[in-house]
């Protein structure tokens, strides 16, 4: 703010001089009240150019008190350097740049304008805005004050003898204001990477050529486009043309209806990633007037997520149908959900059990404690538990059910809950207990421990055996005891036996399937427990060895393997006499036989991939269509005739 004008100067024969001096001093001290209530320290210094440096030098005459506010030091300390300079409390790393730009600007002959930094008496940093001009100045002789030259634009030319250069300028305190730009920037830059790293897909296009203005690192990822590539192109650059327009018309009804277009679940083809799952959410965003001005999009593949939930429902289904109880439990055992099965076996339904333990409902006076106690430590440390169990129905009945339970973990490995499985086995065990009225040697075994309990030293020979293992290996315990282990097994095994009887010297616990060799020569299949034993000092003094027999559970995975080879040739006849194709949810080919291949006259390639409108005949009505497909879609059997075209062109009807 430069508040010094022209000014008449007082001549001899113009006035009496003592009323113009009166004059210029009431002027002055009105000014020098409006100076005092100018919201920031107004100044006025001369200019030397004559410093040995061939630097611009200036010396302050006058400064508003203002500047006490705004540094901490009061005017006077500044006037003629009488303390200090007012260079001195620039910041040392902005006065070149101060010196520089006001020395510019005088030879220049403009007015200047400067953001810098000062430090204040408290140590503190301000930031100011300085705007000022070079102004020469006739001086009469014996006149002093504020008020007392005349001001003229500047020259640099020389004149010593009637014109000195003066600064007139105002400062202002302007750190409130650069704290809020800091304040406002470093919040656009958080914004920025938020975005930026979200993990969906967030777009910005503008509202006029819905030309793309953002594209975060997720967009990138997920449509296979470069920021690079995207920004100022719209999204006919990107997609098909029957694509574009769709997503076009979507941004369009955004702005149409002022509301934001959400949809849960959208196909679309993407030119680098193929065919995607997406959900979508497209908003419109105005500017002041209400005019268009952004559409905002965000987008997330759910593509796998889609595949996961039909893979669920599938399971779901069969989990409901199954003649097994299904139980599934939170982490801490309590019931979430139930199937058919459960409530067939046990007669409870699921709103009468959820919530509550199942131990707590099924559990009686005869459930063996020992059976519950394994149960409730697998339980607790997150372990798989097969077990046989005696639990009690609704109304007080009891029954057998071998109990299977799985731990479920999320994808962090943090326990979700158990999933357990049972089957009523209450006939077997009837059966079982008949058979154990009438063998008594049997009923003395029963009560034994039902695995075998294989003790060796550190050399690996045996030093206990109990009866159950010298039963299943063919032997008498006094045959067992003092023989290898490496005795009981084929040559082949015996490699895997010395790797598994190093990690117990290593002290590491662990259960494996292993194939013993029994006295006959037959093979004993067996899931090994295996823990290694240490004496006080802490060296290695053998390997405990719980041994459960598993020939049955062998016999049967081989006699499953013997039956898929069957449905192996059994599908293999079908390809052979009937027309087969599958295709998945979407209704896409996925196979077809040769016998299809051969009616339809289409090599295999031609058919995957397309639907069955290749050999639609054009008989039939779309109702027809929809009908067949949501029997289908429904999980049942469609039956009927349908007339269908070979690729020659030729006509015939299925049934």
């Amino acid at each position: 703010m430069q508040i010094f004008s022209n000014s008449s100067t007082f001549k001899n024969d113009d006035s009496n001089p003592e009323d113009g001096s009166s004059f210029l001093l009431s002027s002055e001290e009105r000014y020098k009240t409006l100076v005092a209530n100018i919201p920031g320290a107004v100044y006025r210094c001369s200019c030397d150019f004559s410093n040995p440096n061939g630097e611009l030098k200036w010396t302050i005459g006058f400064l508003s008190e203002a500047i006490q506010e705004i540094s901490g030091y009061p005017s006077s300390d500044f006037i003629n350097d009488r303390v200090r300079s007012f260079v001195s409390i620039i910041h040392p790393q902005d006065r070149s740049r101060v010196a520089d730009t006001i020395g510019k600007n005088v030879t220049a002959k403009r007015p200047y304008i400067l953001e810098y930094r000062i430090v204040r008496a408290d140590g503190g940093i301000s930031w100011v805005y300085e705007k000022g001009q070079a102004v020469g100045c006739q001086m009469e002789e014996g006149q002093e004050g504020l008020l007392s030259a005349v001001v003229s634009p500047v020259s640099l030319m020389s004149d010593s003898q009637s014109q000195t250069i003066y600064l007139h300028g105002v400062i202002l305190d302007i750190t409130e204001r650069k704290r809020a730009e800091e304040d406002l920037r470093n919040t656009q830059e958080f914004l920025n990477a938020v975005l930026k790293n979200l993990p969906v897909s967030v777009f910005i296009k503008d509202a006029v050529a819905q030309r793309f203005i953002y594209w975060n690192t997720a967009s990138e990822e997920l449509f296979g486009y470069s920021t690079e590539e995207v920004l100022g192109s719209n999204s006919g650059d990107l997609f098909e043309a029957e694509q574009a327009n769709y997503l076009q018309a979507e941004d369009r009804e955004a702005f149409a209806t002022g509301k934001g277009v959400e949809l849960p679940e959208r196909i679309i083809q993407i030119p680098r990633r193929g065919q995607r799952v997406l959900y979508t959410k497209k908003v419109p965003l105005f500017d002041e007037t209400g005019a268009p001005k952004y559409i905002l999009g965000i987008a997330q593949d759910i593509t796998e997520s889609k595949k996961n939930e039909t893979e669920l429902s599938r399971l779901a289904l069969v989990a409901q149908k199954t003649q097994n109880g299904v139980v599934i439990t939170d982490s801490q055992g309590c019931i979430e959900w139930v199937n058919e099965g459960f409530t067939r076996i046990s007669g409870y339904v699921l709103a009468e059990v959820q919530g509550k333990k199942p131990g707590a409902v099924l559990q009686g006076a005869e459930t063996d404690p020992l059976t519950i106690a394994q149960l409730r430590a697998a339980l607790a440390t997150g372990q798989p538990f097969n077990k046989e169990i005696y639990n009690y129905t609704k109304d007080g009945k009891g029954y057998w059910v071998t109990l299977s339970i799985a731990p479920i973990h999320q994808e962090n490995g943090e326990l979700e809950g158990f999933i357990a499985v049972q089957s009523d086995i209450t006939d077997r065990k009837q059966a079982e207990a008949t058979l154990r009225e009438r063998e008594s040697y049997y009923r003395c075994m029963i009560e034994t421990a039902s695995e075998g309990v294989w003790m060796f030293d550190a050399d690996s020979r045996t030093t206990f055996a109990n009866s159950r293992m010298a039963e299943m290996l063919g032997y008498t315990v006094e045959e067992i005891l003092g023989r290898s282990l490496f005795e009981f097994m084929d040559r082949e095994e015996r490699a895997s036996a010395l790797a598994y009887v190093q990690r117990r010297r290593q002290g590491i616990r662990e259960r494996y399937d292993f194939k013993f060799t029994r006295k006959d020569g037959s093979h004993l299949w067996a899931i090994v427990s295996a823990t290694p034993m240490f004496d006080a000092e802490g060296e290695f003094a053998g390997v405990l060895r719980m041994i459960t027999d598993i020939s049955d559970r062998k016999q049967a995975e081989a006699e499953l393997r013997q039956t898929l080879k069957e449905l192996e040739f059994e599908k293999f006849a079908l390809d052979q006499s009937a027309i087969v194709s599958n295709t998945n949810e979407f209704g896409i080919i996925t196979y077809v036989n040769d016998q299809f291949c051969e009616l339809f006259q289409y090599p295999r390639e031609e058919l995957i991939g397309k639907t069955h409108k290749i050999v639609n005949s054009g008989y039939h009505s779309p109702e027809f269509f929809k009908q067949l497909w949501s029997t289908i879609h429904q999980g049942n059997v469609w039956r009927g005739e349908i007339k269908n075209q070979a690729k020659d062109g030729t006509f015939f009807w299925l049934d």
